[in-house]
């Protein structure tokens, strides 16, 4: 027989890395969607989707909820006619989604070594990649921390190509007062359930090129030429054609209800993960064995991740052996990300191999993502801190 308790992460003996904050608000408002019949795409997604655009400041702006940021990933480049012969430039140090969407779209992936300070790419290294057949840029906002963005911009421009944001980690974000994809040509976020703003899956696209923003809702509606929701309303009708090659992308009123209350939230939530980051910063910073994230000027930073790097030649143990005693203590950490070419499929299919790119490498050696989010509170990260501290000093080399 299946158990069909419901299982809840406990926040108890065991830290976890990561645990959304959900409320009676969200819960309330699925009821609410169920009741209403609408479980699909319907006025609940398109009440979020004004939502967000008020959010975001921006009447301009194209504001469109997509099935998942890896989604919205693929139909961005697609919709800046991204294909075959083409090269899009990003980083080693990204989620696999950045890589495949690019390969999907059947661009090839240039990847350029990241900034040791941002763990983002490294725009002086821009230039040296850049082809006749380079079409965009997709930078990573790593952690929840947007890039130089008025120096990208200007490269950009010299060349002719587009910037097509990953900012999957960057819902709140900002770069000189501007909020993260409102100033790009296009960006995609994540509502993953892990990160700050959570829809359980989903995402979203923002852009102001109108042609973009039409191509990217056919797109992911199965090309369908009319709003797919409406068929089965009063107001629709039967009849439908299919204009374009699309993709089953489509956000649902689900996800919509999740996201009305979880977007109230947001500020706040991006508040309390500066302030529980600077816990972090005091109890870990000025260590000769390890080193704390950075925040460069011009940017709010939304402390997605907090990630450390352990400086390996100070210890006698390895990263994986610091985190095997961290979960041993009840802690959860992750590591953010295994660099693209350390995975076997890029390593056969793009040619690259560990050591090619040397800062995105060395920092993976000692790269830890540490626990932070909502739920937890200083006292916690203080106790997280000094397991750390222990783990590491009483195996000093």
């Amino acid at each position: 027989m299946h158990n069909t308790e419901l299982q809840s992460i406990k926040i108890n003996k065991f830290i976890p890395f990561a645990v959304p904050d959900v409320g009676m608000d969200e819960k309330n408002e699925i009821l609410d969607t169920i009741d209403s019949g609408w479980l699909s795409t319907g006025p609940k997604t398109f009440l979020f989707e004004e939502k967000v655009k008020e959010y975001l400041g921006d009447p301009e702006l194209e504001v469109i909820p997509i099935s998942s940021c890896t989604a919205g990933l693929h139909v961005q480049l697609l919709a800046a006619g991204v294909g075959h012969g083409d090269e899009v430039i990003t980083t080693p140090l990204t989620f696999c989604a950045t890589i495949n969407t690019i390969l999907y779209a059947g661009a090839k992936p240039v990847l350029v070594d990241i900034d040791p300070v941002t763990f983002s790419i490294d725009l002086n290294k821009l230039e040296s990649v850049i082809t006749p057949r380079t079409k965009a840029v997709v930078p990573v906002y790593y952690a929840g921390q947007a890039i130089d963005h008025d120096s990208l911009k200007a490269i950009t421009d010299k060349y002719g190509i587009y910037i097509l944001a990953d900012a999957a980690h960057a819902m709140g974000a900002k770069y000189k007062e501007k909020f993260c994809g409102t100033y790009e040509d296009a960006a995609s976020f994540s509502f993953y359930a892990t990160k700050n703003f959570t829809t359980g899956e989903g995402g979203l696209i923002t852009t102001k090129n109108k042609d973009w923003s039409a191509r990217m809702r056919r797109m992911l509606s199965n090309g369908i030429n009319k709003d797919a929701w409406m068929r089965y309303s009063e107001n629709g009708t039967w009849y439908y054609e299919v204009s374009m090659l699309g993709y089953k992308y489509n956000f649902t009123d689900i996800q919509a209800a999740f996201g009305l209350h979880q977007l109230k939230k947001i500020d706040d939530f991006n508040r309390l993960r500066r302030e529980l980051s600077a816990v972090y910063d005091a109890e870990l910073q000025g260590l000769e064995y390890l080193k704390t994230p950075s925040e460069i000027k011009d940017v709010y930073h939304i402390k997605h991740l907090y990630p450390i790097v352990l400086n390996t030649d100070k210890l006698k143990i390895s990263r994986e052996t610091v985190i095997s005693r961290l979960k041993e203590r009840n802690i959860g950490c992750s590591v953010h990300y295994v660099p693209i070419n350390f995975h076997p499929y890029y390593r056969e299919s793009l040619g690259i191999n560990p050591g090619d790119f040397p800062v995105s490498d060395g920092i993976y050696k000692g790269l830890i993502s540490l626990p932070l989010y909502t739920k937890l509170d200083p006292e916690m990260l203080k106790k997280i801190s000094a397991n750390l501290r222990e783990i590491c000093e009483t195996n000093l080399a």
